[in-house]
């Protein structure tokens, strides 16, 4: 078990940050090449397409990660269900779009952009994400990712080179998702052995019936930055609409690493949590501890270097999105406690709990986004997120709390005094070597790592002591 979880855990670990990197990477491009209102543009769309994506996939992926788990042999079976299943989902999204392009959104461009966004689509359909997962074969998922994220890139720079470019860059995307996807799905349709399996309709609507309730709480979790987008764009503007993403970029990219502490964690925690042993205290006060050491550093560098931020990954035409960026990053830091202790919740048999808070979370920061963005556009839009992760974070911490034990205030105590000392000591190097504002922002960021492994505030160990228990 312990090679199964660290091989899986390197190779997500390996496409998510690669891809993330490279993914980023495209986005500053863009942002320099296209400007706050093209972005705007290009972002309502992108939003429209991240809001039918869950609907595409349906919870379909959960269910058959979980069969195929169980017995292997009914992978080719199930491959069919579900793109057949996929295929009439992404037909009605189709219906979708064309109804919103032609009744309900008003500008021609706005229209046109959205029928183009359909297309990201269809990698959807035929991502295979849940069946090499399934059969313990995430190397699949490096490689997929990495090929996705190198390919858009590439597109990107061939294609895109004005904002006059901007329809090119939905068919850069889906070309550069189809493809790896596409290869995938040939090696695993190749691996069939014996008479193929007719499809079957009747399986297929049952499984649909089977993953609806899989797909309310996914849904409503995927749902917060495209819709709170389309209301920037509905009650604000293009450009300001621009600042939005630009600033939100915060968010998508600090959440690689909260994810990755819950998947890391999680087996061993559930382990533990089902064999009733003293170890899931542990786990779970160890995870709370880099949860807070590691997630305070989004908040704390977005409020002391915002504007060189601004500057350094998006130019200077972006200067409106300084503030939305510090309330973000403000965002990022809360998501390792909301993101981390609410999708325990499964593995401590608290699965109701978890679709209440993902539910509860949602609705709220939807109704505030309706409130604050006429008034405050792209910064009441970002207030609304602080409000919904604050409530969904001190929510979650509150039912984990029995588990984690000891004093809560350690953890942010140590980790603010180590993030200030080290602020601090570059600061008075910084008076007499005039270092450039990402050095300095790189080394405030070493420093703290080094001040936490010499004091022992982060190990090693602690990643290697949690795979022991057995269920």
């Amino acid at each position: 078990m312990r090679s199964e979880i660290l091989s899986n855990l390197l190779y997500i670990t390996l496409g998510d940050a690669g891809s993330g990197i490279l993914g980023f990477a495209a986005f500053a491009y863009l942002a320099r090449i296209l400007g706050p209102d093209t972005l705007g543009l290009i972002g309502f769309g992108a939003s429209a397409a991240a809001l039918a994506t869950p609907f595409v996939d349906y919870g379909l992926g959960f269910i058959g990660t979980r069969e195929v788990s169980r017995n292997p042999s009914s992978l080719t079976s199930y491959i069919k269900t579900i793109l057949f299943s996929r295929s009439i989902l992404l037909l009605l999204a189709f219906v979708g779009f064309s109804v919103a392009a032609w009744f309900i959104v008003s500008g021609a461009k706005e229209g046109r952009i959205l029928l183009l966004y359909f297309l990201t689509l269809l990698p959807s359909v035929f991502t295979l994400t849940w069946a090499y997962q399934a059969l313990g074969q995430t190397w699949w998922f490096s490689v997929e990712k990495l090929t996705q994220s190198i390919l858009y890139l590439v597109l990107l720079l061939l294609l895109v080179h004005r904002a006059e470019n901007y329809e090119r860059i939905p068919i850069a995307y889906t070309v550069s998702a189809l493809i790896p996807a596409f290869v995938v799905l040939v090696y695993y349709l190749s691996k069939e052995n014996g008479p193929a399996d007719a499809l079957d309709i009747k399986k297929s609507a049952g499984l649909l019936k089977k993953s609806f309730p899989l797909f309310v709480p996914t849904f409503m979790s995927q749902i917060n930055i495209p819709a709170a987008l389309l209301i920037v764009v509905t009650f604000g503007s293009l450009p300001e609409a621009g600042y939005f993403s630009a600033a939100s970029k915060v968010i998508v990219v600090s959440a690689v690493i909260p994810n990755l502490l819950w998947s890391s964690f999680y087996p061993s925690l559930s382990r533990a949590v089902a064999a009733g042993t003293a170890e899931s205290r542990s786990t779970a006060a160890t995870l709370y501890r880099y949860a807070v050491l590691i997630g305070i550093m989004p908040a704390f560098f977005g409020l002391m270097f915002p504007r060189q931020l601004v500057e350094i990954l998006f130019g200077s035409s972006y200067g409106d999105s300084v503030v939305p960026l510090q309330l973000f990053s403000v965002v990022a830091s809360l998501q390792f406690a909301s993101i981390v202790f609410t999708r325990i919740l499964p593995a401590v048999g608290k699965e109701s709990s978890f679709t209440r808070l993902v539910l509860f979370g949602s609705i709220l920061q939807i109704v505030a986004c309706f409130l604050l963005v006429p008034r405050f556009g792209a910064s009441g839009a970002a207030c609304s997120f602080i409000l919904s992760e604050t409530a969904v974070a001190a929510a979650a911490l509150f039912l984990v709390r029995p588990m984690i034990g000891g004093s809560m205030l350690n953890g942010p105590i140590v980790g603010i005094a180590y993030l200030f000392l080290s602020y601090f000591l570059i600061v008075a190097l910084r008076i007499s070597l005039h270092v450039p504002a990402i050095a300095e922002i790189v080394a405030v960021c070493a420093l703290y790592g080094v001040l936490l492994f010499s004091t022992s505030a982060i190990s090693m160990r602690d990643f290697q002591t949690h795979d022991s228990v057995t269920p």
